[in-house]
């Protein structure tokens, strides 16, 4: 469903008393329309309304896209990331690499390993670093 749809799907559930819809498989809670006024002051709550719930989509979804660019990233990290993403601190660096190298098990397991030993600082950068640089398609 492209915006212009889910607008209009929004839009018309608000203006018709709609408790919720679904879009893109995930139900929508939709505010109550606004009664007083003239109507063109309820629609224009009701637009207010719609372009406040297509902002909270977008926002999901793009949540949704770094999650997924994580994932991948975590199976199929490239070689020397570690030096792209630390390479202003070489001790860090090569303390860094020296833990990535001296775990046992497969790649993404070793990774995940670690992320979740990084300090919250330091999973922020990579996870900044990640979002900036890789794009899984």
């Amino acid at each position: 469903m492209n915006t212009q749809e889910m607008k209009s799907q929004i839009l018309n559930g608000i203006l018709s008393s709609t408790p919720s819809i679904i879009i893109n498989g995930v139900e929508v809670k939709l505010p109550t329309p606004q009664r007083a006024g003239t109507n063109t002051q309820m629609r224009a709550y009701a637009e207010m309304k719609t372009g406040e719930i297509l902002d909270q989509l977008k926002d999901a979804n793009d949540n949704h896209t770094s999650t997924i660019n994580f994932m991948y990233f975590a199976y199929n990290y490239p070689p020397n990331w570690i030096y792209k993403v630390w390479r202003d601190d070489t001790n860090l660096c090569n303390h860094l690499l020296a833990k990535m190298r001296g775990y046992s098990g497969n790649g993404t397991e070793n990774f995940f390993k670690f992320f979740m030993e990084l300090s919250d600082n330091n999973k922020a950068r990579l996870c900044n670093w990640i979002e900036a640089n890789y794009k899984h398609q």
